[in-house]
């Protein structure tokens, strides 16, 4: 068997297990998400220009010296004037137990000078095409069971610091002591293709600062590591088939009645691809046809306790764009956090997604036609915009009740009453009937959600629209302002026995509202459908148990419409001593409850509302509640519906 070194060849394989007309270039492919998928399906069919490895250029590479990985392989045999390295093997060379191995291995466009560069950690071009086949992880099983039980031990140790030994959980420890066993960690790609392999340069490692103790210096070891390797390699293009993974633990919590909890996760993504990957920053990613699947059993002897519940979901299409993490990395590779003076620092990109099932227990409980997240813009860490929109989701509430019923009946008590038991199967069934008669077993959603801060002058807007299709529609809006970034920057680096009072002088001064509302407009039927739910629900009580129910099982939807608007009615009544404009408000809340249509309920000062502008009106004797109402610009308003 030969083995050799190589410090590129890992770096580009470890980023994959981390991550019409078919356009003519990258830089074409780029221009839509269409033109990308279809270079990325087309990729396999571009012949590379450049030579297939030889046996020269395979006993090159394993002269390198000083590499952080070992490659080993079994075999070459010949292709094209080239050679295909079988039953590939890679590793960290201080952990030669953990790594990928691949059935087979080409590598096109590699030559000596790339080799020299390498081995001189230089910028230089690796390989026009890197291709594998029958990729999997060897060693990992091991390394996650060592992980997991190393961290439980922490989490046990940390606690036992913090917590004083007359703590009233005194079987806390017994309670975090859990066994874990890691049964199966499977993870396949059929197939990984990498155009145009470029070395930047491995940053050298930072060594840990005096002060760290053990725990804070292996949290920097690993995020520092993975910054440094992430800014060390470009890639053109990247592109993986028949990706599949199963992962089974097994935890014995031995303080908790010894309960058992057995975890089964899979997933199978039939293709991923990744364009225009730069030291961090990605242009493009791209999962179709994802299926994902988890199991979980608990199980208790000691209270009878059996539990399984089964979770997936698939996704037709997902894609990222403008992915940027490379500003962010060349601070955590020098074991730092970016000072604050670096504000384009990151972009999590522009997300989208089609065709997306939830299951439950086998059956589908939601299914959304798309949506689109906006998280490309950031001030240092923290977002300055944000936006999601997801036009189309169904929710089969049905399915999810009697999940939610077979749940609960499974977590009953074994000495749990029969005649108990059976009215809680009774109540819950007819729920699900209920829901039936009022056409609510399955709930359309579309909501659109956006945020937008500017961190130069604090000014702030919220919006949230989300509507239920045929039922009820919401609406929230907020404007104004929440402080800047140099402000909240400057409070927090004050003396920190100082700190708070600098915190609260800052919003006093900085936080302001210019307008906010809230409205709820009903889509025709919604409130009917309501009133009518609650009825039929309140029916499902045994009348031995009622109590004050038993008045709703006697009336209809409209009586009970026409009660609740009486009642509202009342309450502005009662609140008029204290501010005349509880009775109108109250009329218009109790006239959507009877008719419908639209309540909105608004704030829209004369002036920015805050700290300051509070306190002049106070100065010129704003102190009647009725006073104060108009000055804050409370509004309520009803629009009848549609005729």
């Amino acid at each position: 068997m030969r083995r050799f070194s190589s410090i590129a060849f890992i770096g580009a394989i470890a980023l994959v297990g981390c991550s019409s007309k078919a356009p003519a270039s990258l830089e074409s492919a780029l221009k839509s998400d269409d033109a990308s998928i279809s270079y990325l399906e087309t990729l396999h069919k571009r012949t590379p220009k450049s030579a297939l490895a030889d046996t020269a250029t395979w006993n090159a590479i394993s002269t390198q010296d000083n590499s952080l990985f070992v490659i080993s392989y079994e075999s070459l045999s010949p292709e094209s004037k080239g050679q295909i390295a079988h039953n590939l093997k890679i590793a960290f060379a201080a952990y030669p137990d953990i790594g990928l191995q691949a059935e087979t291995a080409k590598i096109w466009g590699m030559d000596t000078n790339a080799i020299t560069n390498l081995r001189e950690n230089k910028p230089t071009k690796i390989a026009e095409r890197i291709d594998l086949t029958n990729v999997s992880y060897f060693g990992f099983k091991e390394w996650m069971e060592d992980f997991t039980t190393q961290a439980n031990d922490l989490s046990i140790e940390k606690f036992s610091e913090i917590l004083d030994e007359n703590n009233e959980i005194k079987d806390l420890e017994a309670q975090l002591n859990t066994q874990i066993d890691i049964e199966k960690y499977d993870f396949n790609y059929g197939r990984i293709t990498i155009d145009g392999l470029h070395w930047s340069g491995l940053a050298p490692a930072i060594s840990a600062k005096a002060d760290e103790d053990e725990s804070t210096t292996k949290i920097w070891d690993a995020i520092s590591g993975y910054a440094r390797w992430s800014r060390a390699f470009n890639i053109d293009a990247l592109l993986t088939k028949d990706t599949k993974g199963e992962f089974i633990m097994r935890q014995n919590v031995a303080g908790a009645d010894d309960m058992t909890q057995d975890i089964d996760m899979k997933f199978d993504i039939p293709f991923v691809g990744l364009l225009g990957y730069n030291q961090g920053d990605t242009a493009f990613i791209t999962y179709k046809d994802i299926d994902m699947q988890m199991t979980q059993d608990m199980k208790s002897d000691e209270n009878g306790m059996d539990i399984s519940m089964d979770q997936g979901g698939t996704t037709g299409l997902l894609t990222v764009r403008d992915f940027k993490v490379s500003n962010l990395f060349s601070h955590l590779a020098n074991r730092e956090l970016p000072p604050t003076s670096a504000t384009n620092l990151l972009s999590l990109g522009k997300w989208h997604g089609e065709d997306m099932h939830s299951r439950m227990s086998g059956d589908t409980i939601s299914v959304s036609e798309s949506f689109d997240i906006d998280l490309t813009h950031f001030h240092w860490l923290i977002p300055t915009k944000m936006s999601f929109n997801a036009p189309d989701t169904t929710y089969d509430i049905s399915s999810f009740l009697n999940i939610f019923s077979d749940m609960i009946s499974s977590m009953a008590p074994q000495d749990m009453d029969a005649k108990e038991f059976d009215d809680m199967n009774t109540f819950f069934e007819g729920i699900d009937g209920v829901l039936g008669e009022h056409d609510l077993e399955n709930l359309s959603f579309a909501g659109n959600f956006s945020y937008d801060w500017n961190p130069e002058t604090g000014k702030f807007d919220l919006n949230l629209d989300y509507n239920f299709k045929e039922l009820l529609g919401f609406d929230i809006e907020f404007n104004g302002f929440i402080g800047d970034f140099t402000s909240f920057e400057t409070a927090y680096k004050t003396d920190e026995n100082l700190r708070g009072d600098t915190f609260t002088k800052l919003l006093s001064e900085k936080v302001g509202l210019d307008h906010a509302h809230y409205s709820i407009t009903d889509h025709g039927v919604g409130l009917d459908k309501i009133f009518g739910l609650v009825i039929d629900i309140a029916k499902l009580v045994p009348e031995d148990k009622a109590g004050q129910m038993a008045m709703l099982q006697n009336t209809d939807a409209p009586n009970l419409r026409l009660m609740a608007s009486s009642m509202v009615r009342m309450g502005g009544m009662a609140g008029k001593e204290q501010f005349p404009q509880a009775v109108t408000w109250s009329n218009l809340a109790a006239d959507f409850l009877q008719k419908g249509g639209e309540f909105k309920f608004a704030i829209d000062p004369d002036t920015t509302l805050n700290q300051k502008s509070v306190d002049e009106a106070k100065a010129n004797g704003v102190e009647k509640p009725e006073d104060i109402i108009n000055f804050i610009g409370v509004a309520v308003t009803h629009t009848a519906p549609a005729e």
